[in-house]
């Protein structure tokens, strides 16, 4: 600067200088990913920045709320990172912000293009689980239950349900799918279960594996496990029989020394597949050893018994003869199936 007065005399003010710097620093955000489970305590975030334009701060926000992630980091080279940082304290969303900036020593602030990534940390859990229909399976029938998830989930295989079926364990396969629901099926083998299966209520991964869409993997394997006691299995596909007596399963029964004559009411249950004709069904009495035992009342034979129905037999002890232990034998029998029988004992 300078100044001319009229005399044309002119002074010239002591020259300044100073820097000129409008360029902004240039700072970018890389590719994030989706906050899970398992990452939420363990993130970390990168990005470049330009090198000697100090330092990178930067602002991790749900639009649901909860406390942000903030900091600010040096710009080592060219790039920054938030290093490990825990997202707990953001509420879950579905567009969580993730935004950095950096200012020079001139002032110029440069921001990053803002990005935006889901947050879900909620794990799948299993809701129901369906039971394979009720009724009596043979050799080589295939048994479908259903398990329903919360949310939609990848099921990878190997999961299975756990399931003793005549006193041995076996298992139910779960399809491989993604979806809310999987089918796991049983094929049944030569076995006889005549009271129900069972079911496990805890779901079994095996080799395989449950996750959501956004990786949070099932943790909670436990379910309520439905009733099963009418699902039965006959691997014969015949009648299968048991004698009760006082609501108890019996294959024996002592009449003991009465000093009369006793007549005993036995149920004679059918607990496999259903009689189609009743033609063959026969309730019988062998005495042997000098039992004398007899059928006084028979609402059994010649009845087309259906699964799980009853019917009743009175079979009487006769107490006469000699002096000992009385043995006679009743027995259950239809076409093809196995006969079962009573071993009756009384004493003169």
């Amino acid at each position: 600067a300078e100044q001319t007065d009229a005399a044309g005399n002119t002074g010239d003010a002591t020259q300044l200088t100073e820097v000129k710097d409008a360029a902004l620093p240039v700072v970018t955000i890389n590719a994030v990913s989706t906050i899970n489970n398992v990452n939420v305590g363990s993130y970390t975030v990168t990005g470049t920045c330009s090198n000697g334009d100090g330092n990178v701060s930067y602002t991790i926000s749900s639009p649901s709320g909860g406390t942000d992630a903030t900091g600010s980091v040096s710009c080592t080279g060219t790039t920054w990172t938030t290093g490990v940082i825990n997202l707990s304290a953001l509420n879950d969303n579905a567009a969580v912000e993730f935004d950095a900036e950096q200012t020079d020593a001139a002032g110029n602030t440069g921001d990053a293009t803002q990005l935006t990534e889901i947050k879900d940390v909620s794990l799948p859990t299993i809701s129901s689980v369906t039971t394979a229909a009720t009724g009596t399976y043979t050799n080589g029938q295939t048994l479908v239950f259903m398990i329903n998830f919360s949310e939609s989930v990848t099921i990878a295989a190997g999961t299975q349900i756990d399931i003793t079926s005549g006193g041995s364990g076996v298992v139910a396969s779960c399809a491989a799918t993604t979806a809310t629901s999987t089918n796991c099926t049983y094929t049944a083998g030569a076995e006889i279960d005549h009271d129900g299966i069972d079911m496990s209520s805890t779901f079994n991964l095996g080799a395989g594996s449950v996750s959501d869409v956004n990786g949070n993997a099932i943790s909670n394997l436990s379910f309520s496990a439905p009733d099963t006691s009418d699902i039965l299995i006959n691997s014969s596909g015949l009648a299968v029989f048991e004698w009760h007596e006082s609501a108890s399963i019996v294959t024996s029964y002592d009449y003991g020394d009465p000093d009369t004559n006793v007549t005993v009411t036995f149920t004679v249950k059918n607990i496999g597949n259903a009689i189609s004709s009743g033609g063959s069904f026969v309730v019988a009495i062998s005495n042997t050893g000098g039992g004398v035992y007899s059928i006084t009342t028979d609402n059994c034979t010649g009845v087309a018994l259906a699964v799980n129905d009853t019917c009743t037999v009175n079979i009487q002890y006769l107490d006469f003869g000699v002096a000992g232990t009385k043995v006679g034998v009743a027995t259950i029998s239809d076409t093809g199936a196995v006969p079962v029988i009573l071993n009756l004992t009384g004493t003169r």
